[in-house]
């Protein structure tokens, strides 16, 4: 999951081959709010399987960032609010 290209200051994963009728609807994916953060985060990776192309209610989401921190710490922060979960220090 960490394999990426650069193109110019754009970061775009590997795996854009995969055919939109593979990808997981993130509506599917259910997260126990119970498990601990790192569980919680595994859960997610192995239902979404490509964090970085996924569909949302009918529609392709390519992921692609710029910046100074990386895709896995960008969605970290977002699961983290998205399901309330306290970050560690």
């Amino acid at each position: 999951m960490t394999s990426k290209e650069s193109i110019g200051e754009q970061h775009f994963p590997f795996g854009m081959e995969i055919p939109d009728s593979s990808l997981t609807d993130i509506s599917e994916v259910k997260i126990d709010p119970a498990l601990p953060v790192d569980e919680r985060l595994e859960a997610y990776l192995k239902q979404i399987k490509n964090p970085y192309r996924y569909k949302d209610s009918g529609f392709t989401v390519t992921c692609a960032f710029t910046g100074e921190r990386s895709l896995e710490e960008c969605m970290a922060e977002y699961l983290c609010e998205k399901y309330g979960i306290q970050k560690r220090m």
